[in-house]
C-alpha cells in the first residue's frame, strides 16, 4: 500500500520544527476568552495543539502528524515510535497490535477520505454564530471548500486571505 517514497516524504515531514505564530496565540486567547466554538484546520503540522487549542473544539480537516495509527486495526501507534522507525529506516512500520506493515501518521492521504470528525462537525445544527473567520487559505480543494456554507448565518464573515478573495469574489 504504502511504499519508501511515501516514508521519505513522511520523514521531511516528521522532522521540521514547525513554530506557532501570532495567528494561533490569537485563536488561543479567542478560546481563552470563550469565543470560540470550532477551529476547522487543513494544517497537518498540530501547531493548534501546540499553543493548547481543546482537542473537542478543533476540527484537523486533513488529519494530524501528532498521532499515528495502524490502517488495519485503527489501534493507536506512538508517534516517537513512528518517528524514530522513519529516521532508523525500519519501514515499513509494524503496528505492535497486530503486527500489519500498515502504521502510519493520522494525516490524509491523498485518495483517503477525511477524518469522521470533520463530517460530524459539518452536519452539526452550527448556524447560531456571530462570527466566522477564514484565515490564511485559498479554500480550493474539497470538501473542505464547501465550509462557508455550512454556517447558513447572515452575521458577519471575514476573510483573512487575499488569495481566497478572487475565487469568492462571486459570493461576497
Amino acid at each position: 500500500m504504502w511504499n519508501k517514497v511515501l516514508y521519505e516524504v513522511l520523514a521531511d515531514i516528521l522532522n521540521k520544527r514547525c513554530k506557532p505564530t501570532l495567528t494561533h496565540c490569537f485563536l488561543r486567547l479567542l478560546q481563552n476568552k470563550g469565543k470560540l466554538r470550532w477551529l476547522f484546520t487543513q494544517n497537518v503540522d498540530a501547531l493548534e495543539r501546540c499553543v493548547g487549542i481543546n482537542p473537542s473544539k478543533l476540527i484537523e480537516c486533513h488529519g494530524t502528524f501528532s498521532t499515528a495509527s495502524c490502517f488495519k486495526c485503527k489501534q493507536e501507534v506512538s508517534i516517537s515510535l513512528v518517528r524514530e522507525c522513519v529516521l532508523k529506516k525500519q519501514i515499513p512500520i509494524h503496528c505492535p497490535n497486530c503486527d500489519s506493515p500498515l502504521v502510519k501518521p493520522d494525516c490524509v492521504l491523498f485518495g483517503e477520505d477525511l477524518p469522521a470528525k470533520y463530517y460530524q462537525a459539518a452536519k452539526k445544527q452550527i448556524y447560531d454564530i456571530d462570527l466566522l473567520l477564514v484565515i490564511g487559505t485559498s479554500l480550493s480543494v474539497k470538501p473542505v471548500s464547501n465550509v462557508l456554507f455550512i454556517f447558513q448565518t447572515s452575521n458577519i464573515l471575514a476573510i483573512l486571505s487575499i488569495s481566497l478573495l478572487t475565487p469568492l469574489k462571486q459570493y461576497l
